[in-house]
Order: structure tokens, then sequence, then C-alpha cells
């Protein structure tokens, strides 16, 4: 199974935040060059790349929510749960079920994500070649590398 599943689950809460500093830097940057008539192509560029970086994540989070939206109910409410950072003993607790089943159906979830992100083109190689490079996405990805 792909990395970049669980990646994904772990990233999804914290890329909104990242967007909106992008979005505040960005703000930032084009006022004070502005005001103090800094070199134009150093903070054009600077804005560019604070750009690109993201429309990368916002894409990265559109990919998860449609991967996450293709799952049968019980294991999408299984995958929401954990992007809210329940832990697996709570989610077996409110469902009545052992904690094995729990990572068992988990399990499935990420296995029906990835079939979903393969079958359009969104496979490991694509996915490292993409996202990798993103600091926040690259260092939960050797986390969750480091962690299996």
């Amino acid at each position: 199974m792909s990395i970049w599943t669980r990646v994904m689950i772990a990233a999804y809460k914290g890329i909104p935040t990242i967007v909106g500093s992008l979005d505040s830097t960005v703000e930032k940057t084009a006022m004070g060059a502005f005001y103090y008539a800094c070199d134009g192509t150093t903070v054009y560029d600077n804005i560019i790349d604070m750009t690109d970086r993201k429309v990368r994540l916002l894409n990265f989070l559109a990919l998860t929510g449609q991967a996450v939206n293709v799952l049968p109910d019980d294991l999408k409410a299984l995958i929401k749960a954990r992007i809210e950072g329940i832990k697996f003993d709570k989610i077996a607790k409110k469902l009545g079920c052992s904690m094995r089943t729990v990572f068992r159906y988990y399990e499935i979830a990420l296995n029906s994500m990835q079939k979903y992100l393969d079958l359009n083109g969104y496979n490991e190689e694509w996915m490292d070649k993409n996202s990798r490079r993103d600091s926040f996405l690259g260092r939960i990805r050797d986390r969750v590398e480091f962690l299996e």
C-alpha cells in the first residue's frame, strides 16, 4: 500500500492553516515591496513560488477529498474521524467493536483510497514527484515512512 494515503490523512487538517499563512505572507510581501521599493523581480518570484505552493497544497487537499468521498459511508466516517484526530480506541468504543476490527477497516479504507488514486494516475511515483518536494508534505511522508 502507498504511504501517501497515510500522508493524506495526517496532512489534511493542517493544509488550510498553511494556505492561510501563505496568503498572508504573499500580501505582506507585496505590500512591503510597494512601500520600500524593493527589487520587483525578486518579490514577484517569491510571490509566484508561494502561489505555486498554495496551488499544490490545495490540489493535494482536493485529491484527498476525492479519494475519501469514493469510500462507502462507514469507511468514509472512519477516515474523517482519523482526520479529526480521534484515536482508534475511541472509534472502536463508539462503533461498539474491537480495535482490531477498526484497524482492519482502516486498512481497507486506505487500500480503497489507493486504488482510486492509482486508477486516476496518482500512483506512488506521481505523488513522490509532485508532492514530496513540499516541505510540509515531505516531512509528514518521512515521519510516516519512519513509523512503518
